[in-house]
């Protein structure tokens, strides 16, 4: 299918995390919103359970990362694959080709330290730039090179930079005139009051914390990579979502995002000529016998979610939370046994009261990277 990228412009705060779950159902209740119920229904046919046959799917999305802006230039960024990690005496090679860049007290020592935080740096990254996201992927480098590169913005030369909880290299930073960012995402746990909603009051002593994400305005974004055959078949529905928001507590501004129409455009993915694994982009739930386990490259991020029903429309008998689910994150990497444009399955968890108890569904498709990654965590 054809492959675009869309992008988010943040006009406020939001706290859900944009995952490709969150979109797929966003999208489907745009769908609902904007062409009715029996458009709805035959849309979600497409995507019967078990099947991944691409003629036949409508759309598939990978999660929402960051990007930057300015001058009319992006820098993408993607999820760090989940490369190894230096332990220990691995750190030992780089101090020993580092110690000459210190004092000759200790300087093998001091370098091993040194060397040490960089790998915590790498650790620690939850994204890549796309120039960084490419290397690893064409297994042009790994963990140790990244910690080799890995200097402090300071240095005269730099090669990559932890910015954030991001790597980038510094030619990117430069290209985005970002040098004088302290950073471009912040993650903050902010304090609310709960409301009594009889005595129409705040609750005496009920305090609880929400986790928010906030982007700068003028230099940052979301973006999100759409495969589809029909391009004007999701664009009004992307309009609706920019006029009502994606994601929870719309309702009081977060989560909302102009999403300009006439920037999407098309995109290709990075990715290894001959690869021995996928890197998914999305929350993947794996379909019947698509994954072998017993073999590597193989690292992975499993959790365990229990999303909630969209609530915009509901009625008597409402359920708040979906069934338990488990799903792998973006960013881990499977076995690459046959090329396909979209790997998973969307489950069927049930019906809902909302909207006449219509079949409820729950997306775990994944968008691969194909990529060439030596070894397994």
């Amino acid at each position: 299918m054809p492959t675009y990228a869309v992008y988010l412009k943040p006009k406020t705060s939001f706290v859900t995390r944009i995952s490709s779950d969150t979109l797929f159902g966003a999208i489907c209740w745009a769908t609902r919103a904007v062409r009715g119920v029996d458009e709805l229904e035959a849309m979600l046919k497409r995507f019967r359970p078990g099947t991944t046959t691409d003629t036949r799917l409508p759309f598939a999305l990978s999660s929402a990362f960051p990007f930057l802006r300015y001058n009319g230039i992006r820098i993408r960024f993607y999820p760090k694959p989940l490369i190894s990690e230096l332990h220990g005496d691995q750190t030992a090679p780089l101090a020993e080709r580092q110690k000459h860049r210190y004092s000759v007290l200790r300087p093998f020592q001091r370098a091993q330290v040194a060397a040490i935080e960089k790998a915590k740096r790498v650790k620690e990254a939850s994204y890549l730039s796309e120039e960084l996201f490419k290397q690893i992927v064409c297994g042009e480098t790994d963990t140790a090179r990244l910690c080799e590169r890995l200097v402090e913005s300071s240095v005269t030369d730099p090669d990559v930079v932890r910015w954030g909880n991001a790597l980038i290299t510094h030619g990117e930073r430069e290209r985005v005139q970002a040098m004088e960012l302290e950073t471009f995402m912040a993650e903050r746990d902010l304090q609310r009051n709960e409301i009594d909603r009889v005595a129409l009051a705040t609750a005496e002593g009920r305090l609880f914390f929400v986790h928010e994400t906030f982007l700068h305005r003028e230099r940052a974004g979301l973006w999100f990579v759409l495969q589809t055959e029909d391009l004007q078949f999701i664009k009004p529905l992307l309009r609706y979502l920019g006029d009502t928001g994606i994601g929870g507590e719309r309702s009081i501004g977060k989560g909302h995002f102009e999403i300009p129409l006439e920037e999407i455009h098309e995109h290709t993915l990075p990715g290894a000529d001959q690869p021995n694994c996928f890197v998914t982009l999305s929350r993947y739930i794996p379909a019947n016998r698509e994954c072998d386990f017993s073999v590597e490259p193989l690292a992975y991020t499993l959790t365990t979610i229990r999303p909630k029903h969209e609530a915009q429309m509901s009625a008597p008998g409402h359920h708040t939370y979906k069934r338990l689910l488990r799903v792998f994150e973006p960013g881990s990497f499977f076995p690459f046994q046959k090329r396909k444009d979209v790997y998973g399955q969307v489950v069927n968890v049930g019906r809902n009261a909302d909207a006449g108890g219509l079949e409820v569904y729950h997306n775990g498709l994944a968008l691969p990277v194909f990529a060439k990654i030596g070894g397994a965590l």
